[in-house]
């Protein structure tokens, strides 16, 4: 299942995307929580160069992207 974070619309399967929405599996989204979390928890104690890091960096994109794509 991928869910439009521009609509909510999910679509499941291998129904067509269109490429003006931004699409996002639950996985991805889960994926974004999960780190985000254990960031905040964990910051004062994680590594700058724990893969987590550049983890974030292709998520902030990602974001980014959808920021831009609602403006």
């Amino acid at each position: 299942m991928i869910l439009n974070l521009n609509t909510g619309e999910r679509l499941v399967g291998e129904e067509y995307c269109d490429d003006t929405s931004v699409w996002f599996t639950l996985e991805e989204i889960n994926r974004l929580q999960k780190n985000i979390r254990w960031l905040d928890a964990n910051i004062d104690n994680t590594p700058k160069d724990h893969w987590l890091w550049d983890q974030l960096s292709e998520d902030r994109e990602k974001v980014k992207e959808l920021k831009d794509s609602l403006s």
